[in-house]
């Protein structure tokens, strides 16, 4: 709490001080606009890079909700959404720098019900340009002084009627984690030290694509995007149990965890305008994912190698989700813009787990289940607009499902959920504007928690729940937004939520471990980001910073005690440093990113997981030919993971019976990164 308080008293400060900056956006009560030109001393090659460096605004892909129309982003391209779930940066790497007319950052009134839920958004607006491409060459190095690339490509042209473009990507990672381990019994006696040496590897290919063309009267979009992911690592440890950790082991202990991961989506959309500024729209959407996971562990007693223990874990999941849409919503400047709409959805998802322990078959419930979805919903969204000054947004929306479970577990529920809204904008001013709201929703069921996983390496079994329920929040909220000149934005919010069905790890009747619905919680917290030019200062400089504070308050059930809600990470903040210095492409700074701690709450185990502060530095610049050079160093300070361990018996409300404890750091990474437009 201490660090975000700090940034925003900085924030707070400096603003205090500014007086002028060197130009001066397009500012309206509902509407900031920021000309490209305003973007050409970063030298952006696509749209992403331009919204990154908006003043004030942070990208959001979108929350957790259910369905299309819940998960709406906070960036438009041309005042539409994309008709993916797999977030708007991939859409916005497709678009070149030089398509780019203007970013407008839309306040209140201004949102279309293209951005549902949204309080600020930014809509990219392109225009006509010739065919342009863009490529990306990254050579990253880790601390242990491994080399490897990054890799991507993108174009964009016409082909015919069509406006099209595509892309490819491809990364390979390393994170040399090492580290040491204690283990101690309840009494604080030592019992082990480890010594772990974990390299860490992701690599990813994926190919995108969208294309567009004016038909049947409309626009018509189709985006696709297919790719593979693949995480994996050995984990190799020497254990001393008797000797000290500088003499002979007393065990080794190999993990090896390998998942690998097919991803597909396809979604089309098609926009026409009706009498009267209405707008008809229908999406089409279908995605889906085969997951297959592998996890080996094996402890041999040293010096003769003799065998002790092995555990086999294999893991095959497919989920995959179709959702079909239609809105009428009414744009332009009327006073009543009302917005429309059904939507339909099946979500489905196949899982099969085998755990072999020393040979021997673990039985987990719900080990190999089928769990279907059918959901629908009718929503009526109101902006009302009652003088130049307020705005009065509000929704009501109906949800009904039903979800059916087969294979090891049976069972069937049905829903019925009213998610009524309410928020009102007041323009104080050209660059100031305040929000206030009230809004329920429904959270995102993750099918996985009904079918069984484990981790073997941690022995954490966890069976699958059929009965699970989606979590539901009352959302409160108020909000400042406040811009000025070309480069400066604030804004500050505060919530608070009351939380129904929170998902909290319990007992099920058959003695294991699961994920279930476990009562009522309370989260409140603020989030605050700060654009702040330091032209006073440094001609050139400015600040960037973020910060999101949550607490929460949860009546555990197992211990009778008040808690936080399990894996929720706080705090999380970051800052940047830039100057680009006068008269000359090359610019440089510094980055930061606070610690912060996530905290899991099992039935018999507290791990509590603090990662450390990090910083950065980068310094970049433009060659002839328009080719950009920016050289980076990641985690200079190296980052530091520590993890805590604390085992209870019978359960948390028992003693305490077995603390370990982990040290881990992974080095400094030094990225080389040439790219240009063509």
């Amino acid at each position: 709490m201490r660090i975000g308080a700090g940034l925003l008293r900085f924030a707070a400060g400096t603003l205090c001080l500014l007086t002028i900056s060197l130009a001066r956006a397009d500012v309206a009560p509902d509407r900031v606009v920021y000309a490209a030109s305003e973007f050409a001393k970063y030298a952006p090659q696509t749209a992403l890079d331009m919204v990154e460096r908006v003043p004030g605004f942070t990208i959001e892909e979108g929350a957790d909700l259910r369905g299309f129309g819940g998960a709406a982003g906070n960036v438009l391209i041309n005042g539409q959404r994309p008709s993916s779930k797999s977030g708007v940066r991939d859409a916005l790497r497709r678009i070149p720098a030089a398509q780019v007319e203007r970013i407008e950052v839309l306040r209140g009134a201004a949102i279309t019900a293209e951005a549902q839920g949204q309080t600020v958004v930014a809509n990219v607006v392109t225009r006509a340009a010739a065919a342009s491409g863009r490529w990306s060459l990254e050579l990253e190095r880790a601390g242990d002084d491994v080399y490897y690339p990054h890799g991507e490509a993108s174009y964009a042209t016409s082909i015919g009627d069509w406006s099209a473009a595509f892309k490819l990507n491809g990364i390979w990672e390393r994170w040399p984690y090492r580290g040491r381990r204690e283990i101690y019994d309840g009494a604080g006696s030592l019992l082990e030290r480890w010594r772990d040496n974990r390299p860490m590897y992701y690599a990813e290919a994926y190919g995108s694509g969208e294309a567009s063309r004016a038909i049947w009267g409309g626009l018509l979009r189709i985006n696709a995007r297919f790719g593979f992911e693949e995480f994996y690592y050995d984990n190799d440890s020497l254990i001393f149990r008797q000797s000290p950790a500088d003499e002979s082991p007393d065990f080794s202990e190999r993990f090896s965890y390998d998942a690998q991961t097919l991803r597909g989506e396809v979604g089309a959309d098609f926009s026409c305008l009706i009498e009267g500024d209405w707008t008809w729209k229908v999406v089409m959407l279908a995605s889906g994912t085969v997951l297959n996971e592998n996890q080996h562990s094996k402890r041999l007693a040293l010096p003769d190698q003799s065998s002790v223990s092995a555990s086999v874990l294999g893991l095959d999941q497919k989920p995959a989700e179709l959702i079909g849409r239609t809105t009428f919503s009414r744009g332009g400047d009327h006073t009543l813009r009302p917005e429309f709409g059904v939507e339909a959805a099946f979500n489905r998802l196949e899982s099969a787990l085998n755990l072999f322990v020393t040979g021997v078959p673990f039985d987990l419930p719900a080990s190999n289940v089928l769990v279907q979805e059918l959901r629908g919903e009718a929503f009526v969204n109101v902006a009302w607009r009652l003088d130049p000054d307020f705005t009065l947004e509000g929704g009501i929306a109906v949800e009904a499902s039903k979800i059916e479970v087969t294979g090891d577990a049976q069972e069937g529920q049905a829903f019925v959920f009213w998610k009524p809204s309410l928020g009102l904008t007041w323009a104080a001013g050209p660059k100031t504007q305040l929000r206030a709201g009230l809004r329920h929703t429904v959270g995102q069921l993750d099918f996985t928690d009904f079918a069984a996983s484990a981790q073997i390496q941690d022995n954490i079994p966890i069976a699958g729940n059929p009965n699970l329920k989606p979590t539901q929040a009352t959302r409160a909220y108020a909000g400042l937004d406040h811009r000025w000149g070309a480069h400066g934005a604030f804004a500050v919010e505060v919530f608070a939520e009351r939380r129904k069905d929170v998902i909290e790890y319990v007992i099920l009747p058959s003695g294991a471990e699961a994920l279930s619905n476990a009562g009522e919680a309370e989260v409140w917290g603020l989030v605050a980001s700060a654009n702040l030019p330091l032209d006073w200062l440094n001609e050139g400089a400015k600040l960037r910073a973020n910060a999101r504070l949550t607490a929460s308050r949860f009546d555990d059930p197992l211990t009778g005690e008040t808690r936080e809600l399990n894996a929720l990470a706080t705090p999380i903040t970051s800052g940047e440093f830039r100057h680009d210095i006068p008269g000359v492409p090359w610019a440089w700074g510094v980055t930061f990113t606070g610690p912060t701690e996530t905290v899991f709450y099992y039935v018999d185990e507290i791990d509590s997981q603090p990662f450390s502060a990090r910083y950065g530095a980068f310094v970049e610049t433009v060659i002839d030919g328009g080719v950009k050079l920016v050289l980076t160093v990641r985690d200079a300070n190296t980052q530091r993971w520590r993890r805590e361990r604390i085992f209870f018996a019978p359960d948390r409300g028992g003693d305490e019976t077995r603390i370990d404890r982990r040290w881990n750091t992974r080095g400094a990474f030094v990225n080389f990164t040439a790219s240009a437009s063509f």
